[in-house]
């Protein structure tokens, strides 16, 4: 009987270590589930998992539950360089009671340019060739980005996600695009908070010979301005002086864009051609284009044989 006894304590001591080990273990690697890439990129997530992967526990009347990671994952990771997961946001309620749980997590690193933009500030994106915007985030996702000399109550909504096309639609087809990051421009997700923009980009070739669908394309430029036509482009570090006079413009520059560049593939324009003379000195002034891609027209023309009478 006594021997009895001293194997039932075993057993108890036993199961009791490894419930806690258990308890140990999945704490240990739920606490911070991070994402991040070591190269030029930003996260691209694929799938998602909270719970358990087989097809028979956890799925009684609660798909719902085991579904909510990847939309969670999504907002908080998708175009960032890195990322932190606060489990408690993915594990509660307990989508399965008893059921050791673990968070999986399938991502792809997209090559990509990543910028952050705090709210009232510039953002500035550069090409040499083409902007393409990869996706765009206005809003805030955690407490320390844009955080310097902020009260704690505006850093403290990290649920404050609101993606946006904006970007796409200001930059898209452009070699450089400057703006200003407010909720005047994206809507104000959240109030009280602080926000900031976070953007990626990829610099793509000429459009007219970038895609399949552009292939054989040609240049048709619609505008070109030489000069400013506002403060905000091409305006960090220059001082007030230099950006005040938007109604400067180079006469003849859409013309000879227009010549060196319609009906062509892709082309090259060297700034001086159009700098000189200076249309208005002390202002720092960009070249600025707005081009579409129209199908080329093909013609075939046969050789007959004349015909001898």
């Amino acid at each position: 009987l006594l021997l009895l006894l001293l194997l039932l304590l075993l057993i108890i001591i036993i199961t009791d270590k490894y419930i806690i080990f258990n308890l140990e273990c999945q704490r240990f690697v739920l606490r911070k589930p991070s994402l991040s890439i070591s190269e030029k990129g930003v996260i691209s997530v694929q799938a998602a998992l909270y719970g358990r992967a087989d097809t028979d526990t956890c799925s009684e009347g609660r798909p719902s539950r085991v579904t909510t990671a990847p939309i969670y994952v999504l907002l908080r990771c998708d175009g960032k360089k890195e990322c932190e997961i606060n489990i408690r946001d993915v594990a509660t309620p307990d989508p399965c009671v008893g059921t050791f749980k673990y968070l999986d997590t399938n991502y792809t690193c997209l090559p990509a340019i990543h910028v952050v933009a705090c709210e009232g500030s510039l953002a500035h994106l550069f090409c040499g060739q083409v902007i393409s915007v990869y996706g765009a985030d206005y809003g805030r996702r955690d407490e320390t980005t844009c955080s310097y000399r902020r009260f704690s109550f505006q850093t403290r909504n990290t649920l404050c996600s609101g993606p946006t096309n904006k970007v796409a639609e200001l930059c898209n087809g452009k070699n450089r695009c400057t703006f200003r990051v407010g909720s005047s421009l994206f809507g104000d997700p959240c109030r009280n908070t602080y926000k900031y923009l976070e953007l990626a980009y990829v610099c793509e070739s000429t459009p007219c010979t970038s895609s399949s669908a552009t292939r054989g394309a040609l240049i048709s430029v619609q505008a070109a301005l030489y000069g400013r036509a506002d403060t905000d482009t091409c305006s960090e570090g220059r001082p007030v002086g230099q950006l005040t006079n938007t109604t400067c413009s180079q006469p003849g520059t859409e013309d000879l864009v227009k010549t060196r560049c319609d009906g062509k593939k892709e082309c090259e324009i060297n700034i001086r051609d159009v700098a000189t003379p200076d249309p208005c000195v002390g202002t720092f002034k960009y070249l600025d284009t707005n081009y579409t891609c129209l199908p080329a027209s093909q013609s075939t023309v046969t050789l007959k044989q004349p015909h001898r009478l």
